[in-house]
């Protein structure tokens, strides 16, 4: 245990999993294994493997609520989803997953630093489906079927009505 806590101080993340999967079952439950535990999921994180990470930033705050890495796990879990979330022209799933996750974040921690920071994030996620959203009603457009271009445009306002983009909309 010792030495998988060495190879994540010295950044050798890999090394460092490998060592720490196998002692953190003999840890379960305990105050050795919650920061062995943290730690592997920091691992993770740090070797920018979101989806992995993520899962398991999740698994620790349901193994252990009353943690002192709690906070931060639960934010890092939500930022593994924002971290995922792809360019706004493809499919946005792990876009809903990041606000939904900050949203969970500010809930259980409506007193953390980290709420002007969720604030700023929420708002780019936000804006990046307006955008996707706008160019799909687009696209109607530039296809010239006019009908389901005004039905398409009159939904983006519907859904954000303080659109960047609602000059152009109208």
């Amino acid at each position: 245990k010792n030495k998988g806590l060495a190879y994540y101080e010295e950044g050798d993340y890999l090394k460092a999993i490998v060592l720490l999967e196998e002692v953190i079952p003999h840890y379960k439950l305990t105050p050795e294994g919650e920061k062995l535990y943290f730690y592997y999921c920091m691992a993770n994180y740090k070797l920018e493997d979101y989806y992995l990470a993520g899962y398991y930033f999740g698994r620790f705050v349901r193994q252990y609520p009353r943690s002192i890495y709690c906070e931060e796990a639960l934010f890092l879990s939500a930022l593994c989803s924002v971290h995922n979330s792809p360019d706004y022209s493809l499919d946005q799933t792990e876009t809903y997953n990041a606000l939904d996750g900050i949203q969970v974040f500010i809930d259980m921690f409506p007193n953390s630093k980290l709420v002007d920071t969720c604030n700023i994030i929420m708002d780019d996620l936000r804006a990046k489906l307006e955008m996707k959203q706008f160019e799909y009603a687009k696209l109607y457009y530039k296809t010239e079927n006019y009908k389901a271009a005004v039905v398409a445009l009159n939904s983006t306002l519907e859904k954000f009505p303080e659109s960047v983009y609602k000059e152009e909309i109208l």
